[in-house]
């Protein structure tokens, strides 16, 4: 196998990942929309006796609509900043746990003469 197969099998698997990311991406983004407006739905419908009440006080929908919407990009925020954290400790263990990472991985040395002497 020559060089140009090795890169030529490596543009395509770079090019797979990527749409794999791409499509997860999606994916994720559309299921924390999903929390984000069923949040929303579960907080009016808990609190209708509220709403009620402020409505007959004569409260603007505005007044009422937009507690709602920050408590639902609240939770969104919450679940993104939880999962974030996760992979964050999760990357730890990975990168320890794999002789080859060193070889991608800037952070560590490749090879011994990669080393700078204090």
């Amino acid at each position: 196998m020559n060089i140009q197969q090795t890169v030529d099998q490596l543009v395509t698997v770079i090019g797979i990942l990527r749409i794999g990311g791409t499509v997860i991406l999606i994916v994720v983004g559309l299921i924390v929309l999903f929390t984000i407006v069923n949040t929303i739905r579960l907080a009016v419908v808990a609190r209708a006796d509220e709403i009620e009440i402020m409505r007959l006080v004569g409260a603007s929908d505005a007044f009422i609509r937009w507690p709602f919407i920050f408590e639902g990009a609240f939770v969104g925020l919450l679940g993104a900043a939880i999962t974030i954290g996760l992979l964050f400790l999760g990357q730890g263990p990975s990168r320890a746990s794999s002789p080859t990472t060193s070889r991608f991985c800037p952070s560590r040395p490749a090879r011994p003469s990669d080393r700078t002497s204090p």
